[in-house]
């Protein structure tokens, strides 16, 4: 019965790709509503990564043991779940997710990347969900954060809770992507804490955001985090970005 009002709802109101907006067919049964052609785009820059900070490497490098982009640098976070490269159509896909109408393009690339890195999701348990927030000033202009559409989707999916007052941005920051590389933790420092440190004392966090560049903001974030109680944090992001 279930099967037969999914089937009368979509075909009253087909529904369409969250990337190209085509109508998806009918037999479509992967959770991430994207078409076969934008899921192969999306795909494309997904390659090996390292899992101490996303970025990509080749096949005869261990992804555990660190990059030539990390190896001299100290993170607070254990590791990076990440889809692809910010880069072509996921670039597009992940500037298109911030508009305030976007959550359902936002939940499509959460469901992709559930399907492509589960292994990864699922490898160490997860206590809480945790997305990095925006400022209070920030979100009257910006109605939709979509690491919050992110982690609603990815502790849906580890069936643990999601809180979006655990980690609050206690000050104003200038925009990451205007700074250079050194200035960027600085930049970040001292800008969020913890709201309801009970909720984490020992807990293992996946801290949630859309893309990470140098890995400031997710320093920051879970330097705090583990200030506060917390007892290992893991970073989930969408895309990684690769400055020259």
């Amino acid at each position: 019965m279930r099967d037969f009002g999914r089937c009368a709802v979509d075909f009253l109101y087909p529904r369409h790709c969250a990337v190209c907006q085509t109508a998806l067919p009918e037999l479509l049964t992967c959770r991430a509503e994207i078409c076969d052609g934008c899921r192969r785009e999306l795909l494309s820059t997904a390659g090996v990564a390292c899992d101490r900070c996303g970025a990509p490497i080749g096949p005869y490098v261990d992804p555990a043991g660190g990059c030539n982009f990390c190896v001299r640098q100290k993170f607070a976070f254990e590791r990076v779940i990440r889809l692809g490269i910010y880069e072509d159509q996921l670039r597009q896909a992940c500037l298109g997710a911030k508009g305030g109408r976007q959550q359902a393009l936002a939940a499509a690339l959460a469901e992709l990347q559930w399907e492509r890195r589960v292994e990864a999701f699922r490898d160490t348990p997860i206590d809480v969900v945790v997305p990095v927030p925006h400022f209070w000033l920030q979100r009257l202009s910006r109605l939709h954060n979509p690491a919050e559409t992110l982690a609603g989707v990815w502790a849906h999916n580890l069936k643990v809770r999601k809180s979006d007052h655990i980690l609050v941005k206690a000050k104003w920051t200038k925009p990451q992507r205007s700074l250079p590389a050194d200035r960027r933790r600085e930049n970040v420092r001292k800008a969020f804490k913890v709201g309801r440190p009970e909720e984490i004392q020992g807990a293992t966090v996946l801290l949630v955001d859309d893309i990470m560049t140098t890995g400031a903001t997710a320093h920051e974030a879970a330097r705090v985090l583990k200030r506060a109680g917390a007892g290992r944090v893991i970073t989930a992001v969408v895309a990684r970005a690769m400055r020259n």
